[in-house]
């Protein structure tokens, strides 16, 4: 994906240089967002159409998806009526399976961007949610974030970020305010996605920024 402020000859040269003959790409206006709501569902063998649930996209500067979070706030309402018109239109098709549709909110209006059928980087962070959700008798989770994390360098160790962030990780017992590393493949190649609970946006925001401050404590 590539953002174009004008049609910029050096960056025009600089896409060319990485296409391939017969590459084609789709133009398309850059709107800003006020949120970009994405839903997420499952069709099984006899065709029930399961909503997984409804989350908004985080997205860096190029656009390019970094996470998600809830509670929400845009109509929730309105994404989950658009994608069940989408849903019912592939399992008439015979798809069976996860998919995800993706919105974006702009002062026009909502508007479907794509949808993607196959299991997105949304489910696995609300499955955890899920099996967390009241679990040992802990509070409901009403606010939760999954996230890619930057780390300060290549070649740590899980065990690196368990010395820096033992105190907030989940323990088994209450799933509240704490946080759960779930993609840690990368970590060698400095990047984690942690899955952050809390009792509203504000607090996952705080425990967040709590996670990115201790990890300046690396050496």
């Amino acid at each position: 994906t590539y953002v174009l402020d004008g049609l910029d000859s050096s960056k025009l040269k600089e896409i060319a240089a990485y296409s391939r003959s017969g590459d084609k790409y789709i133009i398309e206006p850059f709107y800003d967002a006020f949120s970009q709501p994405s839903s997420v569902w499952f069709i099984t063998k006899d065709q029930r159409i399961i909503h997984l649930k409804t989350s908004n996209q985080l997205l860096d500067e190029e656009t390019s998806h970094i996470g998600n979070e809830f509670p929400v706030n845009f109509n929730e309402e309105q994404i989950q009526q658009f994608s069940f018109k989408i849903a019912k239109y592939l399992c008439s098709q015979g798809f069976i399976g996860p998919f995800g549709i993706d919105f974006f909110e702009t002062k026009s209006g909502m508007f479907a961007a794509e949808c993607n059928p196959r299991v997105t980087g949304a489910m696995y962070p609300w499955e955890l949610v899920h099996r967390l959700d009241g679990r040992n008798g802990s509070t409901q989770i009403k606010a939760a974030r999954a996230q890619n994390i930057h780390l300060p360098r290549k070649g740590l160790q899980f065990k690196d970020l368990i010395n820096i962030w033992d105190d907030v990780l989940y323990n088994g017992q209450n799933g509240v305010g704490v946080i759960i590393p779930f993609n840690v493949g990368p970590i060698s190649e400095g990047k984690i996605t942690v899955l952050g609970t809390g009792s509203s946006l504000n607090s996952v925001e705080n425990l967040f920024s709590y996670l990115k401050d201790r990890l300046m404590k690396i050496n």
